[in-house]
């Protein structure tokens, strides 16, 4: 056994106890054992080289008393939104780094059935299997709509799919807001659309589809919009009140 210091980026040190032939995944769970910070997000640097977790110890020149460094990967809460069938709108913790395969990992057991086969879709695109997260332009807070093949039980109705955009001048008045993919279910109600986005909080934007302001009290098949498959959008913008 062998004593290394790892140095947290804020200065404090915390000292593990390992053997050369433990990997670093080990180790990131020796200092989550101490810390109670998840080893999911822990990132170890020895001499400028990242321990890569499946790797031991003994491929980098680790000796007792040397010193590791270690960075944090904060996690990001994603909303998943399922389409036609399945739980409601879920939250979930995620690394910005995860592929696209764990994230189905992580959602399949809300699902509560076999058989079933989960499609991941964001920004009008299907994500494919091996994409990290971060490399799909999905950002922190962020949403994603799952689609459900297979038996699972789906209700009978089907839904509009709505891509939500924000304009620049938009922006300038509710810069909290990102762009975001909604499912609406019937009644297809204009003012449930404006609920679930939160934007009852900033009265001075509103959404617009095709030129036309769409008011709280219509629905979005007044305004030409109909069910779709899971792949087809409708895209709306957030303009500022005219």
């Amino acid at each position: 056994m062998m004593m290394v210091e790892v140095y947290h980026m804020s200065g404090r040190k915390t000292e593990v106890n390992v053997k050369p032939s433990d990997t670093a995944r080990h180790m990131k769970e020796q200092i989550e054992a101490q810390e109670g910070i998840s080893a999911d997000c822990i990132n170890l640097f020895f001499q400028g080289q990242q321990l890569l977790d499946g790797q031991p110890l003994s491929d980098y020149p680790i000796e007792a008393s040397s010193t590791i460094t270690m960075a944090c990967s904060p996690m990001w809460r994603i909303l998943a939104t399922f389409i036609q069938c399945g739980p409601g709108p879920l939250h979930f913790d995620v690394r910005p780094s995860a592929l696209v395969r764990d994230v189905k990992t992580i959602l399949a057991p809300a699902i509560g059935k076999d058989g079933v086969k989960l499609i991941l879709l964001f920004d009008r695109k299907r994500l494919d299997d091996d994409s990290q997260l971060i490399d799909c332009g999905i950002e922190n807070g962020g949403s994603i709509l799952v689609a459900i093949q297979g038996p699972a039980g789906c209700r009978d109705h089907r839904v509009i799919n709505l891509s939500v955009m924000v304009s620049k001048r938009a922006m300038e008045i509710y810069a909290h807001f990102r762009h975001s993919d909604h499912q609406a279910e019937p009644p297809y109600a204009v003012r449930d659309i404006y609920q679930a986005l939160s934007l009852n909080r900033c009265p001075q934007v509103v959404l617009s589809f095709e030129g036309q302001i769409l008011e709280e009290g219509r629905t979005l098949e007044e305004y030409g919009m109909q069910t779709t498959q899971y792949e087809e959008y409708y895209t709306v913008v957030l303009v500022p009140r005219p």
